[in-house]
């Protein structure tokens, strides 16, 4: 039998119905359908994880080693593989007290440059006024720009930054925030934000932490709460499963659809 011919019967026989190749063809096609859309709403949901891990601060670091953490140091970490941001801070003991909130006496803390960065994306001089929290700025009934009357003098509140209550470490949460130079002593804490998630080493942040024999820093997360590691392997593996379905199930269609044929 000639090509054109066996072309030709196959026609007359989806015209006739006989052959049942409607079908067979709206069953591969919901097969291909339903795995592109599980594919899909596994990549929109490791996007949407990612974003939300990323926006909850999970990704930075931090490094704290109390009074043996280099401001220059710490703040010259972006620029290696994933990193993004760093900087450093260290809380003072003398609180201070605000004129819009005279009845409480807030914690005071020194920054580098870097972590202003960290918090906002935005490096900030020192000496260039005072930062807050959006939740501390709407409490104090503050804007960007106005000035900041505490017992320390007056000042200007120089920008805010989100820190949601989310899980994220309460240090910098409700407290005002000093911008000061990254070799003005030594600090604290050092905050690293990575992206893609970096594994915590002594290794790529060794220039942050002054030798100490004796003392080994101590490593976390600004924001805990949603695990240490981005993990998308699931969503991963339940995309790859789907596909793989899809295609072991196409030679079972054509069998059943030749065994279909065959019988009629």
């Amino acid at each position: 039998m000639r090509l054109r011919e066996i072309f030709t019967e196959a026609w007359r026989n989806v015209r006739a119905g006989t052959s049942g190749a409607l079908m067979f063809a709206l069953a591969a096609g919901l097969l291909g359908g339903l795995a592109g859309g599980i594919d899909v709403t596994t990549s929109v949901a490791g996007i949407r994880t990612a974003y939300e891990f990323r926006a909850a601060g999970a990704n930075v670091q931090m490094i704290t080693l109390n009074g043996l953490i280099d401001g220059p140091g710490c703040d010259s970490l972006p620029g290696a593989d994933g990193t993004v941001a760093a900087g450093a801070f260290r809380i003072l003991d003398d609180r201070i007290r605000v004129a819009a909130l005279p009845g409480s006496a807030l914690t005071q803390v020194e920054v580098t440059p870097g972590l202003v960065e960290v918090l906002t994306g935005e490096r900030s001089d020192s000496g260039a006024g005072l930062w807050a929290s959006q939740t501390l700025a709407e409490d104090l009934g503050l804007d960007v720009g106005d000035e900041v009357r505490t017992d320390r003098g007056t000042t200007t509140l120089a920008g805010t930054f989100a820190f949601p209550s989310d899980g994220r470490d309460r240090a910098l949460g409700y407290a005002l925030l000093s911008p000061v130079l990254a070799s003005s002593g030594t600090f604290d804490t050092c905050l690293v934000e990575t992206w893609p998630p970096r594994a915590r080493g002594d290794g790529w942040t060794a220039p942050a932490v002054l030798p100490a024999p004796d003392q080994q820093p101590e490593f976390g997360l600004l924001n805990a709460s949603l695990g240490t590691e981005l993990d998308l392997q699931i969503l991963i593996e339940t995309s790859v499963w789907a596909c793989a379905g899809a295609l072991m199930a196409v030679p079972v269609l054509a069998w059943f659809a030749i065994d279909w044929n065959s019988a009629s």
